[in-house]
């Protein structure tokens, strides 16, 4: 499969431009005219309206994507410092989501993430230039493959839209300036919608942790006590498995004195 084509202000087929400095061009996103059509605006305006959480906005832009972009598959990866995590995808890539995370040095995610521009493979470059394949993705079956990047409010690339396409050279100038206008509109929704989660989580270890701070305090005697600890430490953090060691101080030598876990905490020794 040929390598990446770069495509920040240029048609697909032929590359960055670059400045006097060597970076590639910065270039607006195109007017709406060039690639959103008004039925396709309004699939944008529907998809994020099904936020306020990743849950339920993610799959409507997968769906987005699928619909416009042309390609047979698709996925989207959110950055979170250095990593990249598969969050929603077509059902090629189904399993695929929370459950493959990689380097910003794999992938074409990883690629566009590390140049900040889109990328185009499948065209005329050297095939020594295709990015490194990420290891349980599967990205090479397709021939063709378009990613953007995705940003939030500050202009920071918090994630990658992805298309792939088993024909070869499926990828022209309209379907990329297609994506980047997507990636433009909903890039401040999925950041807000991060942030909303976050929150959530963070309302929801609070919760638990004054739950167990109430049961702790009501516990009669020091064998409830470790037991109550365990229980709310795995409830709390989301951990398989909790242990309660003591220390003797007269010889230094530690025993379990209460445990906690779930049935896979539980399995491994």
């Amino acid at each position: 499969m040929p390598g990446p084509v770069h495509a920040r202000g240029s048609s697909a087929a032929s590359g960055p431009r670059r400045t006097d400095r060597g970076r590639a061009d910065v270039a607006r996103v195109p007017p709406a005219g060039d690639g959103l059509d008004r039925d396709r605006l309004l699939q944008v305006l529907d998809a994020v309206a099904e936020g306020p959480g990743l849950a339920r906005l993610l799959p409507a832009v997968v769906a987005l994507l699928e619909d416009a972009a042309g390609g047979d598959a698709c996925l989207i990866c959110l950055r979170d410092d250095d990593r990249l995590t598969v969050r929603a995808a077509s059902p090629a890539f189904a399993e695929s989501v929370d459950r493959i995370a990689f380097g910003l040095h794999e992938g074409t995610a990883g690629h566009v993430v590390r140049r900040d521009e889109a990328v185009v493979v499948g065209g005329d470059a050297d095939a020594d230039e295709r990015p490194p394949v990420v290891p349980g993705l599967r990205e090479s079956r397709f021939a063709s493959t378009a990613a953007v990047p995705l940003r939030g409010r500050t202009g920071l690339v918090i994630g990658v839209l992805v298309v792939h396409a088993e024909a070869p050279r499926a990828f022209g100038p309209q379907a990329l300036v297609l994506l980047e206008q997507v990636a433009a509109l909903v890039g401040g929704p999925v950041e807000n919608a991060r942030l909303h989660d976050g929150e959530l989580r963070r309302v929801v270890a609070l919760d638990r942790l004054a739950a167990l701070v109430r049961r702790i305090a009501t516990v009669p005697g020091r064998g409830e006590l470790g037991a109550a600890a365990c229980d709310g430490t795995v409830e709390l953090l989301g951990a398989d498995r909790c242990r309660l060691h003591l220390v003797d101080l007269a010889d230094g030598a530690t025993r379990v004195v209460a445990q906690a876990g779930t049935a896979a905490g539980a399995a491994r020794p």
